[in-house]
């Protein structure tokens, strides 16, 4: 899933759930055009479930008149944030803060001049707005005494000022009880600092705090962080050892430089979130795989609602072949897993059934239609892989294609074209029946 709503969605054995679900003062210093924003996130006190955020703005950066600051998780969770407070340069006057309704709240910057500190405390708990409140557990972050996992898009506030045609990053120090460290995708500059791309903050990336140890591995030129905790129980060779499957699978390495994957305790979360950069999953292997496989099959590889199908059910069929093909799950597990499939697609497919398109296209509708999305498009590709393999043919062919290629925003009438390339019309039908036209799975 993206990471605007990319909640670890993937099938626990045995069950139907799909849902892991340094400062300074005055002008900003430039650094091959980027403008650094100077940035404290303050994690010393997490068995409060706060954080403290210091961010200075430059005197460059700041309009006329007001400062917006838009924290998008308060429109789910109006109460998250705590205390704001600007502070003029360094008189450290208090300039007025208005609280305003929504998202967005604002500092006056009449008569102002200088560097602005904003300070604010917030909850950083998230849930996706389909989730219940009462379980924790069901949250895609969270702050706890033992660790923590934050999401970008809520600790930062993005779209505060212009900044003109040039980049900026929140250049970050991390404040964390001893033993802490944070696991994020962007080297540290020698200082100890951490740029947060503000980009990061438009599309979310899920960054996690606590006892960890790292380890790194390469592939091609993409170097991935992989966090994990002692008693997580998932050993960070296995974590590497099902990436290097999928980097050999689909003959690419993930689509970025630097990458991060981390690992908490399944007591600690749900399943798991993917972010274009970031994993954040609990210790269950085929929820990592899943999480994994979208750093291939992204949000923007494929186009809208309509062919979500394909962004998640086939990234779902992967995932559990990923956990055959590594021998983490015998045969009978994944015939039980299977089963459980056909099982749940037979409660949520409706007669006549829906196409992949129309259950994809209708997933704002209900939850059916999402869990559909999921079950029916892994059925299916699991339909076509095993259609194709009693031709001496594999569904790796087309995957490959479709991932490892330049192409972006593909639609359903491409994806059509490209199987039907791949495979000199073979699976025409298949794709048409069931992905087009709407037909009960056999």
């Amino acid at each position: 899933m993206n990471t605007k709503a990319r909640f670890g969605m993937g099938m626990l054995l045995l069950t139907l759930s799909l849902f892991a679900i340094a400062l300074f003062d005055g002008h900003p210093v430039h650094a091959q055009g980027i403008v650094q924003v100077p940035t404290v996130i303050d994690v010393t006190d997490p068995a409060s479930g706060l954080i403290t955020v210091e961010i200075t703005y430059p005197a460059a950066l700041l309009p006329d008149d007001y400062l917006y600051l838009s924290f998008h998780m308060l429109a789910d969770h109006p109460d998250a944030l705590k205390s704001l407070a600007a502070l003029a340069g360094e008189s450290a006057q208090e300039l007025p803060v208005e609280t305003r309704p929504g998202v967005t709240q604002r500092v006056r910057l009449t008569d102002h001049a200088g560097s602005l500190l904003v300070r604010y405390t917030l909850d950083p708990l998230y849930f996706p707005p389909q989730y219940s409140h009462d379980e924790p557990l069901n949250a895609a972050a969270r702050l706890t005494a033992e660790l923590g996992v934050l999401r970008t898009s809520d600790i930062l506030p993005d779209g505060a000022f212009a900044v003109g045609p040039g980049e900026f990053v929140y250049q970050t120090i991390f404040r964390l009880p001893d033993g802490w460290q944070a696991i994020t995708p962007w080297p540290a500059a020698p200082d100890g600092t951490v740029p947060i791309p503000a980009s990061s903050i438009m599309q979310t990336e899920y960054l996690a705090v606590g006892p960890f140890v790292t380890e790194i591995a390469t592939f091609d030129t993409t170097q991935v962080v992989v966090g994990t905790v002692n008693d997580a129980g998932l050993p960070a060779a296995l974590v590497i050892e099902i990436l290097t499957h999928m980097a050999d699978l689909f003959e690419s390495a993930p689509q970025a430089e630097h990458m991060a994957v981390s690992i908490v305790p399944e007591d600690f979360l749900y399943g798991g979130s993917a972010g274009t950069l970031t994993i954040s999953s609990n210790a269950d292997p085929h929820f990592v795989a899943h999480e994994m496989i979208h750093w291939w099959n992204t949000l923007d590889l494929t186009a809208g609602d309509a062919t979500a199908w394909f962004r998640e059910g086939f990234t779902e069929y992967y995932s559990l072949r990923m956990m055959r093909d590594l021998g983490i799950w015998n045969d009978e597990i994944l015939g039980m897993a299977w089963d459980q499939y056909g099982q749940a697609l037979a409660q949520l497919d409706e007669d006549p059934a829906p196409s992949l398109v129309e259950a994809s296209e209708r997933q704002q509708e209900n939850e059916n239609y999402v869990l559909l999305v999921y079950v029916k498009g892994a059925l299916f590709a699991r339909l076509l892989d095993t259609t194709l393999e009693d031709h001496d043919r594999s569904l790796d062919e087309a995957m490959r294609v479709i991932l490892s290629g330049e192409r972006r925003a593909l639609s359903n009438a491409d994806l059509h074209q490209i199987f039907h390339d791949v495979y000199d019309g073979l699976v025409d039908d298949l794709f048409e029946r069931y992905v087009l036209d709407g037909a009960g799975l056999p």
